[in-house]
């Protein structure tokens, strides 16, 4: 049975759960040829969509399912939604009560959503990177009074040992060719300083509800969109949409549509829910974005998403 929203992504190969199963497609790869479709869309987009990895044979299991050798059955309703916007604060207090007794861990950032966290949970440390004169820094630092304590740093302030990376890229090898490494030696001062073991408040959803992340794309019309967002929410569709963001020969494209197909497609939802749903479970988001705070940050920390509580 795996999470509805893949945070703790295993694989598997050769269609059976039960024979091999790993964290990472690099201790499954061993004799396996890649598969050169997955290679090229990997090379242009920096991770994988759907369970697909780099090594033929070898899957993640896919999220929100009860996996068995031969059969995937789906356990999780997408489509329920309960409570209102204005009951989130309160929601998120009662939530993070299961975590009494454990120091939390908030990156704070100039966007609403750390800002939100802030105002309904009890947080002790906090912590901001970037440029000492960018947005965040200035913002962020204007609310560390509310912290226990607060560290403001530039990831150039740590050394990177190539260890690192290159251990980072191990971790993982076959999902993403670009993973934020950089983090590490973050994550290490961070618990050196406070201790490690501690919650983490991650971040996973990022800009997705302040600023639609996941409704925008590149070229003239998507930043005109970005101006006046009737140009993408007029006639939606998600596969024309996916195909604007995500440019692509149409073989590379099939490996992005063919999840959405058998996946999302089906699901009684809008278009633009179900263009969110794929890219936050079963595109970047849960092939990339959670590389951070969820799986480098969970070397350190004990991550919790916050929004998916």
């Amino acid at each position: 049975m795996t999470d509805p929203f893949g945070l703790h992504p295993h694989y598997f190969t050769d269609g059976d759960p039960f024979s091999r199963l790993a964290p990472s497609p690099a201790y499954l790869s061993q004799g396996r040829d890649h598969d050169p479709l997955a290679a090229s869309l990997l090379r242009r987009r920096h991770h994988l969509f759907g369970s697909r990895t780099l090594y033929e044979g070898v899957e993640r299991l896919p999220p929100g399912a009860i996996v068995t050798p031969g059969r995937t059955i789906p356990y999780f309703d997408y489509t329920a939604t309960t409570g209102d916007l204005p009951d989130v604060p309160d929601l998120l207090s009662r939530e993070f009560a299961a975590f009494d007794g454990i120091p939390t861990v908030l990156p704070l950032t100039g966007g609403l959503d750390s800002r939100l966290v802030l105002a309904s949970v009890d947080v002790d440390y906090g912590y901001t990177f970037g440029r000492a004169d960018t947005w965040d820094r200035p913002v962020a630092r204007r609310f560390a009074g509310f912290l226990r304590e607060y560290d403001e740093f530039s990831l150039l302030d740590h050394p990177y040992p190539k260890e690192i990376r290159a251990a980072v890229m191990r971790i993982f090898d076959g999902t993403c060719d670009a993973p934020f490494a950089e983090i590490v030696p973050a994550y290490q001062r961070l618990a050196t300083n406070w201790g490690g073991g501690h919650v983490l408040i991650d971040g996973y959803t990022k800009d997705v509800f302040q600023r639609a992340t996941y409704l925008t794309h590149g070229g003239l019309r998507g930043s005109l969109a970005k101006l006046l967002p009737i140009l993408t929410m007029r006639n939606f569709d998600p596969i024309v949409f996916l195909c604007r963001r995500h440019p692509l020969p149409d073989a590379e494209f099939s490996l992005i549509r063919e999840p959405f197909e058998r996946f999302v497609e089906p699901l009684a939802l809008d278009a633009a829910r179900k263009l969110l749903l794929f890219e936050l479970v079963h595109g970047r988001g849960s092939r990339y974005t959670l590389n951070g705070g969820t799986i480098l940050g969970g070397q350190f920390f004990i991550p919790v998403q916050a929004f998916y509580l």
